[in-house]
């Protein structure tokens, strides 16, 4: 679905950048469901496999001349050079998505993804439960919810005018 809203955002996006740890198995799952999505949507998905911080350091500053987008998958290793994502995909004028959520206010222009607040608030009540006696398999499955979020700033920094449909279906929307 993060793949969508990308496109619907930026609709002339035609190759994507995904790196990722193979070892990873959120990365790993979720890039296969990316490349699904990608084939029916007509996008490249170029995804470098990368296995310690030189390793993702070297793909940031190798990205592809044909890449239009950058995709951060929900993979650690990877992602624990957000900053350093932010500033390239800034510098390169490249929209950037990741699945954390809501975006930051120097960084990704569409972020699709649960809170981690809420995830917590989710965690917590489960555990509750459990501590007062309740069996881990009796609990009721929960999803977490998933929100959108557009960078208005980041937009404006890299050219790009977001439709008012993706604006307007934000869950948050920072503009200042």
């Amino acid at each position: 679905i993060r793949l969508e809203w990308l496109l619907r955002a930026v609709p002339d996006i035609e190759t994507v950048y995904a790196p990722y740890n193979p070892a990873d198995n959120s990365a790993t799952l979720t890039l296969a469901l990316i490349q699904e999505a990608a084939a029916e949507l007509d996008v490249t998905i170029i995804a470098p496999e990368v296995y310690s911080e030189e390793d993702v350091l070297l793909s940031i500053t190798e990205i592809p001349e044909q890449v239009d987008a950058i995709f951060l998958l929900p993979d650690v290793l990877v992602t624990t050079l957000s900053e350093r994502w932010n500033e390239i995909a800034l510098e390169k004028n490249l929209p950037m998505t990741a699945a954390a959520s809501p975006p930051r206010e120097t960084g990704e222009l569409l972020a699709y993804g649960f809170t981690t607040t809420q995830a917590g608030e989710q965690m917590g009540r489960m555990l509750v439960q459990v501590l007062d006696g309740k069996a881990p398999a009796d609990l009721p499955v929960e999803p977490v919810e998933f929100f959108l979020g557009v960078n208005l700033i980041t937009a404006e920094a890299i050219g790009v005018e977001l439709p008012e449909g993706i604006i307007g279906a934000a869950d948050t929307v920072i503009d200042q």
